[in-house]
């Protein structure tokens, strides 16, 4: 675990005879909701065919931008965890720390309020993109709700986009990538013709031992 305390993720294998579930207990407290399923399964999906909201509904086989899952929820979860099952090398995910780019920034995050696009559970919450440690990014799922966030949202914006990032790549059956989703944000490449029987399992977790 020392590298996810250095460089906050962590790339390792597993037998791939071992269910997601029992591997992501393994190592940590899973979260479970009624939101979705425990174990969630992500394949490559054409846009057309999904709901607008979710990133495949809006970018399809295109590249996903950079992001921190569920960045609506109040609390987002602290790791996440991708599982390789069916491996597509061409398609790798790219990991940034945001931490570090919201550390250069000379900004008041305080007055910068956000909200979701859609209300969680028919509420609407003030969101900050940095506060008490946990750091959030979702330009699709986050609306700025004044002019202070309209500001600091064009400025992280610009960041990421001329940030360098790391590319990592899950080559084998069983090959995980535990993220901590409180400091990183990661995006998909884009799928191509060769790629399109990829397939991830994801699971969310509140603590790593």
């Amino acid at each position: 675990m020392n590298d996810l305390t250095s460089k906050n993720f962590l790339k390792f294998s597993t037998n791939p005879t071992v269910s997601t579930l029992d591997v992501a207990k393994s190592i940590g407290k899973v979260i479970e909701t009624n939101y979705f399923d425990t174990v969630q399964t992500l394949t490559p999906k054409i846009a057309e065919k999904e709901h607008k909201n979710s990133y495949s509904g809006n970018y399809g086989l295109g590249e996903f931008p950079f992001h921190t899952d569920m960045a609506h929820w109040y609390i987002p979860p602290k790791y996440l965890l991708l599982r390789c099952i069916v491996p597509a090398p061409n398609v790798p995910t790219n990991v940034i720390n945001l931490n570090s780019i919201f550390q250069e920034i000379d900004f008041n995050y305080n007055l910068a309020h956000f909200v979701s696009r859609k209300k969680l559970e028919s509420k609407t919450s003030i969101l900050h993109l940095y506060k008490h440690g946990v750091c959030r990014w979702d330009k699709l799922f986050l609306k700025p709700f004044n002019q202070y966030a309209r500001d600091l949202e064009l400025i992280v914006f610009d960041k990421i986009a001329n940030y360098p990032y790391e590319q990592i790549q899950l080559k084998q059956i069983g090959d995980c990538l535990l993220i901590n989703n409180w400091t990183m944000i990661h995006s998909r490449s884009a799928v191509d013709e060769f790629s399109l029987d990829r397939c991830y399992e994801r699971v969310y977790l509140s603590e790593v031992f």
